[in-house]
């Protein structure tokens, strides 16, 4: 399974088969049921942290098609699971469909992105999604989910709470727009815009300056294994803020977009904890990023889920904030 998770982690699993339609998808779980094997869904690995060998099925998704269907200057576009992320945003630039271009290089398949609710750069998948299919594991019959049912939070959704294990995603529905709707709210992809000399900025130039800042703060998974961001943003009370503001000028903190606080950078609370560079075993923080931890070489899954904990002790004690992981751990 080393080839199949981007952390590059040498585990097993009992079963694993990689399915390209919906009727393998019923197939597999079918399988499963009748030998009463847990069973986990995968799509390109690069948002979990497997524990151990899995004595279960895994289950890789690899259903693939883009259909676009134009209404006047705007279209919907239907991309099922198993499509690269980053692919389908280039695919909708290169048709001048906008609304994606914030999303640019997030790792990952299309399927995986309504599960995490993705979001960079001030734009969260919910603002443009319209609709997600999916099979029910126990009944094996279809159905569409809109948007408010899939409970959208930070990096969070349903698929994630009531419907964990209880459904598969086949496919999503985007609304994209004919016309550029800038979002340059972040003062970094202003000043990459700059940098890289745009005037007339429209989607195609903010895809490519998300794309330069990561490639030059985010480790290539495919040459250091790594799962992207290993920890959340916190969210704290307003009040939690003001305090820790007043103790340390430093912080950056913003509203949330929920409304439920102030989300502060995790990034910066770690470095705070001094722990760049420092690792358990083979697992390291990156020296690019503080939220990213990589394989060094030869990293077992008890070496990240020891140095995540670490962190997240060493920030509650210093700072009472609480660090959540990111990626699932299986």
């Amino acid at each position: 399974m080393t080839h199949l998770n981007t952390l590059g982690l040498s585990v097993n699993a009992r079963y694993y088969v990689k399915v390209n339609s919906t009727d393998e998808l019923k197939h597999a779980l079918m399988f499963a049921r009748d030998r009463s094997l847990p069973t986990f869904i995968m799509g390109e690995g690069s948002n979990v942290v497997f524990s151990s060998d899995y004595s279960g099925l895994i289950i890789g998704i690899s259903l693939r098609g883009i259909a676009v269907t134009r209404h006047g200057e705007d279209a919907i576009v239907e991309a099922a699971a198993g499509e690269n992320w980053h692919r389908l945003v280039v695919y909708c630039l290169d048709r001048d469909l906008y609304g994606l271009e914030n999303l640019s290089l997030i790792p990952g398949s299309v399927g995986a992105a309504p599960v995490q609710n993705i979001g960079a750069y001030g734009v969260e998948l919910k603002e443009v999604l319209l609709d997600v299919k999916v099979l029910d594991t126990d009944t094996l019959m279809e159905r569409n989910l809109t948007m408010a049912e899939c409970r959208f939070g930070y990096r969070t959704s349903i698929f994630k709470e009531s419907l964990r294990n209880r459904c598969v995603i086949l496919s999503v529905r985007l609304k994209l727009s004919g016309r550029s709707k800038l979002n340059q709210s972040y003062g970094q992809l202003r000043r990459e815009l700059q940098e890289m000399g745009v005037h007339n900025v429209d989607g195609r130039s903010i895809g490519a300056a998300v794309c330069r800042i990561r490639q030059r703060r985010l480790p290539d998974p495919l040459e250091v294994g790594n799962v992207g961001s290993f920890f959340k943003n916190p969210i704290v009370s307003s009040e939690q803020y003001g305090q820790l503001k007043s103790d340390y000028p430093g912080l950056v903190g913003v509203p949330d977009q929920m409304g439920e606080g102030t989300k502060l950078r995790a990034a910066w609370l770690i470095d705070q904890c001094d722990w760049k560079n420092k690792g358990v075993g083979d697992a390291a923080v990156s020296d690019r990023h503080s939220l990213v931890l990589i394989n060094k070489g030869k990293a077992k899954p008890s070496d990240f889920l020891q140095l995540a904990g670490r962190i997240q002790d060493s920030v509650r004690r210093k700072f009472n904030v609480a660090l959540e992981l990111e990626p699932t751990v299986c």
